[in-house]
């Protein structure tokens, strides 16, 4: 999807399919989306510090440039080398900005109580299996500092015309028949992105469990969540749910 249609990989409008994200539009949808979080977090007093913070699941950059603009360095981290260098021509040699190749589940390159902020959005719905997403929830809070600001998005639950409608499947099929991304993509309709669900209660236990608290949860959709999350001194509970 980098080489076939990345940005609406990333925002997947259904107005915006094939190419109709323009460099401009879409680099704004970021800028509004960091100073909405971090305006957010202020709410609760965090971050406290502003030397780090990572963008997981980067794909081009769209929030990783505007949390360099507010932290002294900002580290995007993606799976997708092609998302990487998409990323790195937009932000045209920004200061305080730095992409990464990163497949592993967890953050072992970061050391614990490291990063004021942590953001993923449109991402852990697409790790393959909940538990892994779980596990990344969990490093997530383990590489925050204390009074550090988490920011991700998951869904509690796929629908049923997902589930019986997933275009992954098809995809997948005609992949290994031999049809490029590109074909599949442009004139069927078809891409390999698969979607999970993890339910809000399981989500709170394992941040609750890591030693972090939710400030705020917001419901956008019936289905989809956005965690504001407060790293906590051992010991302390600084916020309020």
């Amino acid at each position: 999807m980098a080489a076939t249609d990345p940005f609406w990989a990333v925002l997947s409008d259904r107005g915006r399919k094939r190419g109709r994200w323009s460099r401009e539009e879409f680099l704004e949808t970021g800028a509004a989306q960091v100073g909405e979080i971090l305006e957010i977090g202020r709410t609760f007093g965090v971050p406290h510090g502003d030397a780090a913070a990572i963008d997981f699941g980067c794909g081009a950059g769209r929030l990783t440039q505007p949390l360099a603009e507010r932290f002294h360095t900002a580290i995007g981290l993606d799976i997708s080398t092609g998302m990487l260098e998409i990323a790195r021509k937009l932000a045209d040699q920004r200061q305080r900005i730095e992409f990464r190749q990163h497949s592993e589940v967890g953050l072992s390159g970061w050391t614990t109580d490291s990063v004021d902020c942590v953001v993923s959005d449109r991402v852990l719905q697409h790790v393959r299996r909940p538990e892994d997403a779980l596990a990344l929830i969990a490093e997530f809070v383990r590489v925050l500092r204390p009074g550090g600001l988490l920011y991700f998005q998951v869904p509690a639950s796929v629908g049923i015309l997902y589930r019986l409608f997933n275009r992954a499947r098809p995809f997948g099929y005609l992949r290994r028949l031999g049809l490029s991304t590109s074909f599949l993509y442009r004139f069927l309709g078809l891409h390999g992105m698969t979607m999970i669900g993890i339910r809000e209660s399981l989500v709170r236990e394992v941040i609750d469990r890591s030693g972090a608290q939710v400030m705020l949860v917001r419901r956008p959709t019936r289905r989809n969540r956005q965690y504001f999350v407060g790293k906590r001194a051992p010991g302390t509970s600084l916020f309020e749910d």
